[in-house]
């Protein structure tokens, strides 16, 4: 009877021992993994580190560009631009609307804010600038950058078109409703067609001389460009490093840029679980447990205050005039000069009724002399701006 429990007693710890020896395997693997992905990925890591800093920071890895700070009192008199206070211009807006309307609306104290700048660009004959305005602070930063002094080698068919051979968009824009409603969609606007970035087509020809050329013909307007196989690209090594970050989706053919987003995808899946098998290996270190818990439990709440923050920022307005996260500063004058996809704010029979190009176009006119009026004003001159 006691033979049996010593047998039994045995066979569990059997058991324990091949079950911890398999974790135990489990656990090498797991630290292999996160090693040599590491190092098979690092070009990649590498590169999409680089670049996302080069984002934040224009001015890095541009060495022969040259940096001019305008103080607000230059700004100001130079092109009439003066700090905007949000909380006043707010209130003028909200005073506005409650005198043309029947709805009144109120304030909501400290809810007001600028994002944005004002981008001027201009360039001279050796070199291009910027002059981007904080709106709060009234200063300007001029940048320069140097052009390539290098002369361009073109073909001699650059910048010529053949409309003939082009795609038909109107044609295509026609039909489109026909091929929506092959998907079971009704819609009730004339469809559109999105061509930024146009589609192109790539190909390489040789001229009498036997020169090469990398061609492109843009299928939309039918315009050509080339440039000399074997001549430099022309970018540096920031702006290639950028170029490559921004590039997104799969392309259609198969080739270096469609493994090049395969890699990019990796690399992506692969930060995900450095991060499981990092948390992994560390709960194995158990002095260190305590602690980690807590630098966890900071680190999520501090990223969650973070990332809920930037989201009401970059969705405070509607969100469909602020695709691609900018500042949205131009998206809704673009959205008031084309007059179909204006709206007015008050609803007539349930559905928003929309502005004709000619209202669309007063209403930015009149903003515009009010702006200019304002400034005017501002400066402490009696002038006033007409059409």
């Amino acid at each position: 009877m006691f033979k049996k429990k010593k047998n039994a007693g045995s066979g569990s710890s059997r058991k324990k021992i091949a079950m911890r020896r398999k974790y135990n395997q489990f656990l090498k693997l797991v630290r292999r993994t996160h090693m040599y992905t590491g190092l098979l990925l690092l070009p990649w890591v590498l590169l999409f580190g680089l670049s996302g800093l080069f984002f934040n920071h224009p001015n890095w890895a541009t060495p022969t560009d040259t940096v001019h700070v305008a103080q607000a009192s230059v700004v100001q008199q130079t092109i009439g631009f003066t700090p905007i206070d949000s909380q006043q211009l707010a209130e003028q807006v909200i005073a506005f609307l409650n005198q043309a309307g029947d709805e009144k609306f109120a304030m909501v104290n400290g809810s007001s804010r600028i994002t944005g700048r004002l981008t001027i660009n201009a360039a001279s004959e050796h070199a291009n600038h910027t002059a981007r305005v904080n709106l709060v602070t009234g200063k300007a930063e001029i940048q320069t950058t140097p052009q390539d002094q290098q002369e361009k080698d073109e073909p001699d068919f650059a910048g010529q078109r053949v409309t003939d051979l082009t795609i038909d968009t109107d044609l295509i824009s026609d039909g489109a409703e026909a091929l929506f409603e092959t998907a079971g969609i009704t819609i009730d606007q004339r469809p559109r067609m999105r061509l930024r970035p146009a589609p192109e087509l790539q190909f390489q020809l040789t001229d009498e001389a036997g020169k090469v050329w990398n061609t492109t013909f843009n299928l939309a307007n039918g315009q050509l460009a080339g440039r000399a196989a074997q001549s430099p690209s022309g970018l540096g090594f920031r702006d290639s490093l950028t170029r490559l970050h921004r590039l997104h989706q799969y392309p259609d053919a198969v080739g270096a840029r469609w493994f090049w987003t395969f890699l990019a995808d990796a690399t992506a899946l692969t930060m995900v679980f450095w991060g499981i098998s990092g948390a992994l290996m560390w709960w194995q270190i158990k002095p260190t447990r305590l602690l980690g818990v807590g630098a966890v439990s900071v680190a999520v709440v501090i990223a969650w205050l973070i990332i809920a923050g930037t989201l009401a920022e970059l969705t405070f307005g509607p969100t469909s005039s602020r695709r691609g996260g900018g500042g949205g500063g131009g998206h809704g004058q673009r959205a008031a000069a084309d007059g179909e996809k204006a709206t007015r704010s008050g609803q007539r029979g349930g559905r928003p009724m929309r502005l004709t190009t000619e209202e669309a176009s007063d209403i930015e006119a009149r903003m515009r002399r009010r702006r200019a009026n304002q400034r005017s004003s501002d400066r402490g001159e009696s002038d006033t701006v007409e059409d």
